[in-house]
């Protein structure tokens, strides 16, 4: 039977840690309150690490988002720059120039020796009929139009000897504006033998300057020669030059 004055032996698996029996005692409640906090300590470091690692992939998700809608943003700048710089070339006038045949009906005339012999006025020589149209969506707004035609053993180079009055300055979608060239002077005998050998060749050139609904310049310009001998009246090309040319 224990006395007074012997020490109380702890229940080493249950302390009393609320009112220890003895300085054993107080310190295992002691050493359990450490273990506990620190057990503590280390989930609550468990759950900050998680957030941090959520708070992470939130942010390198945003970044991601908004990396993403700044690329789009750029593309769709882009896309409204290009659509906006093709507009003009998709929708602008187009003035191309139609050219018909010769009229060669001075040198083909059955009494045209007859005339000669008599003394008469031949007509004028060849002449051609030309008209620039609008292929475009929208109206050109014509500023100058010259033309000119010469017979040449080789002509290259074109002549605009005759700036006409404008028909009208604006040519709609569709429509186009039209003239006749005439060669200046009566023409001989020989200048129709000459055309139908092939020795002396017709040339028709013209050339339009004209602005489209955007306000940019454009040219359109042909030099189209005719050879008799082969009959044929087409564009030339020289090396070096652009007398045939739309801008």
């Amino acid at each position: 039977m224990k006395t007074a004055s012997e020490p109380v032996e702890p229940d080493w698996k249950n302390p009393k840690c609320a009112n220890p029996q003895s300085h054993d005692e107080a310190d295992l409640c002691e050493q359990r309150r450490s273990a506990n906090a620190a057990e503590d300590v280390v989930f609550l470091n468990k759950i900050q690490i998680a957030l941090g690692v959520v708070g992470a992939a939130f942010l390198f998700w945003t970044l991601y988002l908004t990396r993403v809608s700044a690329r789009a943003t750029v593309d769709a700048a882009n896309a409204s720059a290009k659509m906006a710089k093709a507009l003009p070339a998709l929708e602008r006038a187009y003035l191309f120039e139609k050219v018909s045949d010769l009229d060669l009906a001075w040198f083909n005339d059955a009494d045209l020796e007859e005339r000669l012999l008599m003394g008469l006025r031949t007509h004028d020589g060849p002449a051609s009929g030309f008209a620039f149209v609008n292929h475009g969506k929208t109206p050109a707004i014509i500023k100058s139009i010259a033309y000119g035609i010469e017979c040449s053993t080789n002509p290259t180079e074109p002549r605009y000897d005759e700036s006409p009055p404008l028909q009208s300055r604006i040519v709609a979608s569709g429509k186009g504006v039209g003239y006749r060239v005439e060669a200046k002077g009566s023409s001989s005998e020989e200048d129709g033998a000459a055309i139908k050998a092939g020795k002396l060749l017709i040339a028709v050139s013209a050339r339009v300057v004209y602005d489209d609904i955007f306000g940019d310049e454009h040219e359109t310009r042909f030099f189209w020669v005719h050879n008799g001998q082969t009959n044929v009246f087409a564009p030339r090309h020289v090396p070096g030059k652009e007398h045939n040319k739309c801008t």
